[in-house]
């Protein structure tokens, strides 16, 4: 078994690039970010272990179970200082159907929504809408400090970055004609919404701050919010004193969320958690070249793998605040089965010619997210698991079907 602690650098072997690597081992064994233990797999180089925090960001971040964890409140290394386990999709949106106005909000645990810091134009006239007069200075400095120091603001159209610089002489702000060259810190990003987004014809451009205190603004083309951002900082010339727009009415907001992620990327982080898990409770088969596919998929996506999505299982997914993960033998074959937030998502995989366990035994990982708590269970320890007389003393069959 491997140890649970950082261990001294010595020189290894990555499985899954094959470099050399002397660095402490950082990937760990089940992702921190889905509320797992502090445990780290010892074949894992520093590069992959980066590349795979990208993959994990539409996993459990950009995708439908991002608003899952944000729900339940499981939160990675760094939680944010205002807000519990935010769900950082990159539209959530609320709708004043009164004023017609569309809102930046955002999620938080337990389904708390609240209004992000943001500035927008109605009738010629610039508001300021925040949940707080703390997040409201936190706006305005960042605006400030964004003005001082940078003035840049970047957006990606048809693959290529743009920065487009705001500058200010005789009294008056001016965009460049031409984009600026260099790379940019802190820049102000632009977003949008997709032309058939049903609130599309009803979004004005704004100034918002996300919850990574990133400066952003969102319109429905790069000129429109070119021309927006240069008019607020001709406004801020002769006035910083920005109200609220009284009549709006979010107390109880339908939140529109609009989820834009990867899915084959998703689909890869998923096979490397199980991957990862396979290999560190059974490391009898790291070397096993019936894993090379995979690791090839998790690699680089290009190779169809044998799995897909499957239906919660009441026996096997029934402890509550838990992911779940099954290793199970059938005819020399390995099934993998991940069950996240105790099978509201379940995903399952076959590698073939993997003689692991015994014909149609299987083992279960139990993890526990709120108390970032693993538990290895083989047939045995997993059948005790259930109250005398329930359907566990029963053969799973379920578990090895294909």
């Amino acid at each position: 078994m491997n140890s649970n602690t950082k261990t001294v650098a010595i020189s290894k072997t990555c499985r899954y690039c094959g470099n050399v690597y002397t660095k402490k081992d950082g990937e760990h064994v089940f992702p921190y970010g889905l509320g797992g233990e502090n445990l780290y797999i010892d074949c894992v180089c520093e590069q992959c272990n980066n590349y795979f925090s990208g993959l994990e960001l539409e996993l459990y971040q950009k995708s439908f179970l991002g608003l899952m964890r944000s729900t339940i409140g499981v939160e990675g290394y760094t939680p944010n200082a205002r807000n519990r386990s935010p769900f950082k999709a990159p539209v959530l949106l609320s709708f004043d159907e009164k004023n017609q106005i569309v809102f930046e909000i955002g999620q938080q645990f337990r389904m708390q929504v609240f209004v992000r810091p943001q500035i927008f134009a109605i009738g010629g006239k610039y508001y300021v809408e925040a949940d707080s007069m703390e997040s409201k200075q936190l706006f305005a400095d960042a605006f400030v400090k964004w003005k001082k120091e940078n003035g840049v603001l970047t957006a990606c159209v048809e693959k290529k970055i743009i920065h487009v610089k705001f500058t200010i002489a005789d009294g008056h702000y001016s965009r460049l004609s031409e984009p600026v060259k260099k790379d940019v810190k802190k820049p102000i990003q632009y977003c949008t919404l997709p032309e058939d987004h049903h609130l599309y014809d009803h979004l004005s451009p704004r100034l918002f701050i996300d919850d990574d205190e990133k400066l952003k603004i969102r319109a429905r083309t790069l000129v429109e919010a070119e021309i927006f951002l240069e008019d607020l900082l001709n406004d801020t010339l002769f006035n910083n004193q920005y109200g609220s727009f009284s009549g709006s009415d979010l107390n109880s907001p339908i939140v529109h969320v609009g989820f834009s992620f990867d899915s084959v990327k998703f689909q890869q982080a998923l096979v490397k958690i199980g991957l990862n898990c396979l290999i560190y409770y059974f490391p009898q088969i790291k070397e096993n070249p019936s894993l090379n596919p995979y690791i090839g998929y998790v690699m680089h996506g290009t190779h169809g793998i044998k799995g897909g999505m499957e239906a919660k299982d009441q026996l096997m997914d029934s402890v509550p605040e838990t992911h779940n993960i099954f290793f199970s033998s059938w005819e020399g074959n390995v099934r993998v089965r991940i069950s996240l937030f105790s099978g509201q998502f379940v995903f399952a995989f076959w590698i073939e010619n993997l003689p692991l366990l015994g014909h149609n035994s299987y083992h279960r990982l139990l993890i526990d997210y709120q108390h970032r708590q693993h538990t290895f269970q083989d047939t045995i320890a997993f059948l005790k698991s259930f109250p005398v007389g329930s359907q566990a003393n029963e053969p799973l069959s379920g578990l090895a079907k294909k």
